[in-house]
């Protein structure tokens, strides 16, 4: 799952899920906090599950302070769906719930 360090690297993410059609899932989060920690493994599960009918990145935003500016990350951890460069959705806290509702949604949005 490729990591995201720079806006060109979110640039570059969100170029790649339009051309194939697909939305782009995000997971901003930080090494030190305890729920991005629980969440971590699950996103990494959801990846696995929807391999071809979504991308799956994450940010640490403490790597990538310019993407949480411009991208409205001020809390952690949050989860963006995007596609075909446009926001779908977003879950802030440790929602698994909410994660996979809009995981889903993402996905049958044409």
């Amino acid at each position: 799952m490729e990591n995201l360090n720079s806006d060109d690297d979110m640039q570059m993410s969100l170029t790649m899920a339009s051309s194939m059609g697909i939305p782009l899932i995000i997971d901003f989060y930080t090494t030190w906090c305890g729920p991005c920690k629980t969440m971590s493994p699950e996103f990494e599960k959801l990846s696995v599950e929807y391999t071809g009918k979504a991308v799956f990145v994450k940010c640490d935003i403490d790597q990538a302070k310019d993407i949480a500016e411009n991208y409205g990350i001020e809390s952690i951890p949050t989860f963006q769906a995007w596609k075909d460069g446009n926001p779908l959705g977003q879950v802030v806290g440790a929602d698994l719930d909410g994660l996979k509702k809009m995981v889903e949604e993402a996905i049958n949005t044409k």
